[in-house]
């Protein structure tokens, strides 16, 4: 499956290839794409990093793949790849209503912070602003 394929499957308001071709120009965006033993796309993560903070602009996972742990394997080495380049403070956005994601996340030591109304579309949701700070 192709990263824009596992973007659409797994968003109401997805980012367009315009989007996604942005990012991948752009010196502030990191992108990480995860592949089965095929060489196929199951995941990615595109974090943007402006020290000593990261934002988790976009994560996802094939919808067959998930629950599997690729998620968690994402996020975590996105977190450790940019600890060691000085990072201390990761922040994201998720639907209110994403349970398994809410889940994931505080899993990982990330606290809820804020609420950010109507930030979803299609249907129109509220985002759980989350936070992690690196215990240094």
């Amino acid at each position: 499956m192709s990263v824009s394929r596992i973007e659409q499957s797994s968003f109401g308001d997805p980012w367009s290839l315009k989007s996604f071709l942005r990012t991948l120009e752009s010196d502030i965006f990191d992108f990480f794409v995860c592949e089965d033993e095929s060489g196929e796309a199951v995941g990615y993560i595109i974090g943007c990093a402006v020290m000593p903070e990261c934002e988790i602009a976009n994560i996802a996972v094939d919808p067959a793949k998930r629950r599997m742990g690729i998620g968690r394997f994402l996020l975590e080495s996105y977190i450790e790849l940019m600890e060691s380049r000085g990072a201390d403070t990761f922040f994201l956005e998720v639907r209110r209503s994403n349970i398994p994601a809410i889940a994931l996340y505080t899993s990982l030591r990330f606290k809820p912070s804020g609420i950010r109304k109507k930030y979803y579309k299609n249907p129109v949701e509220d985002a759980l602003l989350m936070t992690r700070r690196t215990e240094r």
